[in-house]
């Protein structure tokens, strides 16, 4: 409410846009705190409007992530399913979505897991709408490919696109974003698939040491066996839940129950349930830089250890891809000491790929380094974290001769 400067209260308008401004301002905190850390009052606050007021546009907060979700569905849907467009327009105006809204992959890889059954359901239909158009378009770049193949190097191409959710490096322009971006993705698009399965134990193309297949079950396989020890049995049915439905929607009841026994049960082997949490993030992010350790020490080269540091991450991710989906997703649930402990292992990690990057492909700035290299992260994390993708049998060859692709280095001769 306003004067008009002879007394008479006027009713200030209301933005046109005050919708659209509330799903920024919701969107914005969600990938800064966690869903289950921001209020609707600190949203309204964003806006410069009251929680009673937001309430007028969006009935619970949880309305407002799935609108997040959905608008970026639809939008995403739209620009990958026009009929006739060229793969490397499509894949420009994602990239350029990507730029604009960094924070699109954290939401519909983290947030989406807090959403209730009845709306994550429909949200999953609008994904997987949006997934099978980008399939579509690789395919019809791409002729000779099988289905399973494009949809392999749709997820690939989807995982370089998201890829600066999760990380923090700026270049010059949203549009240099999106120009590096579109390069990166493309390069995976056009990455050339073997025609006949890599047995396990050979060498994939261009590598000196073996490629493994996936130890993760695919989708429906049975699960392996037991762990021995009740507090290992534990920790795995931690990491799995935690990766489901995030660290803030499992109890320790329902991890005790995982494995037979009662929440009483585990607490006599963790003090906590961040105890438990800290175990699993731990344990993920001192693996990595053991395997990135045996990486240099097998390596000659710089390209050779980028081959290697690929390879060795590959079979991590797919081997543990719930240890990877809990250290990708809950390090702002860890204590503030672990949290400082854990991201400096994995920039120290981070940063070998970093040098090794920069001394293969001299004339690369280290932006530009830094973006390619979270983008082949990320894109492994993804595809690994996908159980219809591990029983592809050449999963493995695939996605490391796309992570050189997107490094653009030339992988050693063996």
């Amino acid at each position: 409410m306003v004067t008009d400067g002879r007394g008479t209260i006027t009713r200030t308008p209301r933005p046109r846009d005050r919708r659209t401004q509330i799903l920024l301002a919701a969107s914005a905190l969600f990938y800064q705190s966690g869903y289950p850390n921001v209020g609707t009052e600190e949203i309204a606050g964003r806006v410069g409007i009251t929680a009673g007021a937001l309430y007028r546009h969006f009935r619970s907060k949880e309305e407002l992530l799935a609108r997040a979700l959905s608008d970026s569905f639809d939008r995403a849907a739209v620009v990958a399913g026009r009929g006739g467009a060229d793969l490397g327009d499509v894949v420009a105006d994602l990239a350029a979505i990507s730029a604009q809204r960094r924070e699109l992959g954290v939401l519909w890889t983290r947030e989406s897991r807090y959403l209730s059954e009845t709306l994550r359901t429909p949200m999953r239909e609008r994904f997987f709408h949006f997934h099978a158009r980008l399939v579509d378009a690789v395919n019809a770049d791409r002729p000779e490919l099988g289905r399973r193949h494009a949809e392999v190097l749709a997820w690939c191409t989807l995982g370089v696109l998201t890829s600066p959710s999760y990380h923090d490096v700026s270049l010059p322009s949203e549009e240099a974003a999106a120009s590096l971006l579109t390069r990166l993705a493309l390069a995976v698009c056009r990455t050339p698939v073997p025609t006949a399965r890599v047995p396990a134990g050979e060498a994939a193309p261009g590598t000196r040491r073996p490629v493994v297949r996936p130890l993760a079950p695919a989708e429906g396989a049975a699960p392996g066996l037991p762990r021995g020890t009740r507090r290992e049995a534990l920790v795995v049915a931690a990491a799995r839940l935690f990766g489901e439905r995030g660290y803030q929607g499992v109890t320790t009841e329902e991890i005790g129950a995982a494995v037979g026994v009662s929440s009483a049960a585990v607490y006599r082997h963790f003090a906590t349930k961040a105890d438990l949490l800290v175990t699993i993030v731990v344990r993920a992010s001192s693996a990595m830089l053991l395997a990135m350790s045996s990486s240099l020490d097998s390596a000659s080269t710089p390209e050779a250890g980028l081959a290697h540091a690929a390879g060795t991450y590959i079979d991590f991710a797919m081997s543990h891809p719930d240890l990877v989906g809990v250290l990708v997703t809950e390090m702002h649930s860890l204590p503030e000491e672990y949290r400082r402990r854990v991201h400096a292992t994995t920039r120290t990690y981070v940063a070998e790929w970093l040098r090794l990057l920069r001394a293969a492909r001299p004339g690369l700035d280290r932006p530009d380094a830094l973006y390619r290299v979270h983008a082949v992260l990320t894109m492994v994390n993804d595809v690994a974290r996908t159980p219809r993708l591990r029983a592809v049998p050449e999963l493995a060859a695939v996605l490391h001769t796309a992570c050189l692709h997107a490094l653009d280095v030339s992988a050693p001769t063996p």
